[in-house]
């Protein structure tokens, strides 16, 4: 793709990225190597729906490059997408981190409250639109375009593209979305809402859907694994079109130039429409003290002085407030008090109203208590979870936008791990791994302050990084015994696993807006409750009734100013005075490492080939697993593919990196040496590397930022009498090491031969394994490869696995 738009990305992404007219978009070339673009943004006296039909490899590929091609062409200020599909996101990997992106529904069933209410959304947005484009006295979004390009000073009002894949098995599950979606195609071209549908072959097209129909593209079954489609337009029909291609190791990195750059889409706006019934008697009018009392006041008493909160011992009871009930009293969130054992919590609603209640939630939290008891962790997987973050003194960590950065999703997810496994650690008895440490190395103090993790997870929990809700499952499960609370806030619970798992954990819940009646009954078990207006909510804690209420004012700017500077004045007064300073530099180490710590020297995606099946790239990613075993029988390349991992490694990081063969020796002891040689020497230094490396992990903490260091061991062989590893076994789990990676290649287990406990060691640290020549072994059983991908692998073939997936490849490795 880029070498047909023939364009730096510099260039494409210079100033006038904002400011392109709509023109064609490129797709690929023909069977005469012309250049194919499709005019997909211009409406003209023609039709614009798009239509692609065929395989889903190949429909896939059309829609990675219709997208890409008009992100490198427009900036958000002209074009941006909404992805729909329910098959979980997977047509759609690697855009969904596009600044284009406005909203995404990638649901796991048609049936999902989200494709119930996408009609609802997308006609809400077309009909700001036409209020727009009436005050501005034009009648279509053309009209609009053309007025900017001639000098009228308008605000941007970029297109709109919603990208719906399996179409028509979408509506022949959902006979209720077709019209609706339907009305949309034929009057949304007029404000700026396109529609592209992809459907597999051969599927039943609506005869209303064909006259709308602008442009098709359709694949014929796959011809010695290439495929051709033939590509219609109103003007001119291309037969044996080629599309253009991108791989993700080249756009990733541009997608992330393209974030960081700006402008970014306004999300659409999540919610349902308001009771057409009146609310009842109960919900009476608010007292007049209610909106005028900011939740800082309400819970710092008259002056909105919290210090005396602060002071009180952490076993006296707090209860932080969060918002009004009909007859004015203060409504508190009693599951957020030490005493109540800590239960996880949350809430549910459109994007402002939750994040309108997290924020009531945080500021209450932190006005009754003091940095030394409570501290929080913030983590959005789209938005922050309080919209703009709060720079509390109360706060450890803070980002957003986390799907979009998959090494950021990680380092979140270590830092949750890590800071459970250093809560469980503690009082342990020393084990060699201490022995290792720095005696002068900082460590947490004995009594950590509870934490509270606050996870936006957007729309709902995202099928495509399961890791995500696994991660956070087993936060909840085990976070209570450790002082570790969770809060989830998303737009809508769902009747899936993930969230049938959960839902038992989370032992109090907050309905933030108005939902469906089969999720308020999934949230509060009453499908009918009225809402009176944007600030009315629901609370309903354990066994009792859902309890409505107000949720309280913010406070003014210039009174969160205000509580913001005493608070950290205070906390300094706190610390000195209480001997604190184990906590202040907890506290303190922490927040660099999260918010201010240097960019590592890194390029730990290794291309190592293509999936067999798709043609799309396939990497080993040693920021997503630290590990990697290499594992099949003599003579299938698994000496060339260690040897290309470590060139990768030396040329593209400045990590440190040692090799160790068969059964090299590794000398922990500083003073272990021997009279022996060079062998000796370098045993020495391996293990001198070693023990810097965790020394290093644990004075900068979980993220590990500092310098990196990569252990390959070839041709290993395991023997339960001498093994050099074995005392780099409890170093592989995620308490240490964030830093620290190890490669090993090594025959596969034969039948009657005993566990590698190595290998075990790699799996429990969730390490990738490479299999090559066969995946009829032990090590196929451990990483549970299912029955279909078991057999001989032809040479040049192998399989990756983590983590529960799985992907063949053809071995590509540059010699």
């Amino acid at each position: 793709l880029l070498d047909l738009l023939d364009t730096p990305v510099d260039e494409l992404l210079g100033d006038d990225w904002d400011h392109r007219p709509p023109h064609p978009t490129l797709i690929g070339v023909d069977g005469n190597d012309e250049t194919v673009w499709i005019d997909i943004l211009r409406h003209g006296t023609g039709n614009r729906l798009g239509l692609i039909f065929g395989p889903r490899a190949d429909r896939d590929a059309l829609l990675r490059t219709i997208v890409l091609s008009l992100a490198l062409t427009y900036s958000p200020s002209t074009v941006t997408f909404s992805f729909v599909d329910f098959s979980g996101g997977a047509s759609f990997v690697g855009l969904g981190s596009l600044p284009h992106v406005a909203t995404a529904v990638h649901t796991t069933s048609t049936d999902s409250s989200l494709m119930s209410q996408l009609p609802w959304v997308l006609e809400t947005e077309r009909r700001r639109r036409e209020t727009i484009l009436q005050a501005a006295e034009v009648a279509t979004w053309d009209d609009y375009q053309a007025a900017i390009a001639n000098g009228r000073s308008l605000d941007p009002l970029p297109a709109l593209i919603v990208i719906l894949d399996n179409a028509e098995p979408l509506f022949e599950a959902r006979h209720d979305m077709l019209e609706p979606i339907v009305s949309l195609c034929e009057a949304g071209p007029a404000q700026g809402i396109l529609f592209i549908l992809s459907s597999p072959e051969a599927s039943p097209l609506s005869p209303r859907l064909a006259q709308l129909t602008g442009w098709r593209a359709d694949f014929p079954a796959a011809e010695d694994g290439v495929n051709f489609a033939s590509l219609r337009t109103e003007q001119k029909t291309h037969f044996s079109l080629r599309t253009a291609r991108i791989s993700l190791d080249v756009s990733d990195p541009i997608v992330e130039r393209m974030r960081q750059r700006g402008p970014r889409a306004s999300r659409l706006p999540w919610r349902t429409e308001p009771p057409t019934s009146p609310a009842p008697t109960h919900m009476a009018p608010r007292p007049d003290i209610a909106p005028e009392t900011d939740v800082l006041r309400l819970n710092g008493g008259p002056n909105g002085r919290f210090e005396e909160s602060w002071d009180r011992p952490a076993s006296e009871p707090r209860e932080p407030a969060i918002g009004y009930d009909a007859d004015g009293n203060a409504v508190s969130l009693h599951p957020l008090d030490l005493s109540s054992g800590l239960p996880h919590g949350l809430v549910v609603g459109e994007t402002a109203a939750r994040q309108r209640v997290v924020r009531a939630i945080a500021l209450a939290l932190a006005a009754t208590s003091s940095p030394s008891e409570v501290i929080i962790a913030f983590a959005g997987l789209g938005e922050h979870p309080l919209g703009d973050p709060i720079a509390l003194p109360h706060v450890v960590y803070s980002e957003d936008e986390l799907l979009g950065r998959p090494e950021k999703l990680q380092e979140f997810l270590r830092f949750l791990t890590d800071e459970l496994d250093a809560r469980a650690a503690e009082g342990a008895p020393e084990s060699m791994v201490e022995e290792l440490l720095s005696p002068d190395a900082p460590r947490p103090p004995v009594s950590p302050p509870r934490l509270l993790v606050v996870a936006d997870i957007s729309l709902t929990f995202p099928s495509s990084r399961r890791e995500v809700g696994e991660g956070l499952l087993a936060l909840a499960q085990r976070g209570k015994a450790l002082g570790v609370q969770l809060l989830l806030s998303s737009t809508s619970v769902e009747n899936t696993t993930m969230w049938d798992r959960f839902r038992p954990l989370l032992e109090w819940r907050i309905a933030a807006s108005l939902l469906p009646p089969a999720e308020l009954q999934r949230v509060l078990g009453q499908a009918n409750l009225p809402f009176a207006d944007e600030r009315t909510a629901y609370l309903l804690v354990g066994g009792e009734a859902p309890r409505p209420f107000m949720v309280a004012a913010e406070p003014s700017a210039s009174a969160l100013d205000d509580f913001l500077e005493r608070a950290r004045t205070r906390l300094e007064l706190q610390l000195r005075n209480d001997g604190l300073a184990e906590l202040r530099a907890r506290l303190s180490d922490t927040m660099a490492e999260y918010e201010e710590r240097p960019e590592p020297v890194v390029h730990t995606r290794i291309p190592i080939g293509v999936e067999a099946d798709t043609g799309e790239p396939v990497l080993v990613d040693f920021t997503a697993g630290r590990h990697l075993l290499i594992s099949g029988p003599p003579g299938s390349g698994r000496t060339r593919l260690l040897q290309y991992l470590h060139r990768e490694i030396e040329t593209h990081t400045d990590a440190l990196i040692n090799t160790l063969e068969g059964n090299d020796r590794i000398s922990w002891e500083p003073e272990e040496t021997d009279s022996g040689g060079g062998d000796d020497s370098r045993a020495v230094e391996i293990g001198r590397h070693l023990r810097e490396a965790v020394q290093g992990l644990n004075r900068h903490g979980a993220a590990g930022w500092g310098r990196e260091f990569y252990l390959f061991v070839r041709n290993r062989r395991w023997s339960p009498k001498d093994d050099p590893l074995s005392r780099l076994l409890p170093l592989l789990g995620p308490r240490f090491g964030a830093g620290l990676h190890l490669v090993v290649s090594r025959s596969q287990t034969s039948e009657g031969e005993p566990a590698d406990p190595l290998v075990q060691a790699l799996r429990l640290a969730d390490a990738s394994v490479l299999l090559t020549g066969s995946t009829d072994c032990w090590e196929a059983d451990l990483w549970g490869l299912p029955s279909d991908l078991r057999g001989p692998l032809p040479q040049g073939y192998g399989v990756l696995a983590r983590s529960g997936r799985w992907r063949s490849v053809r071995l590509q490795m540059p010699t």
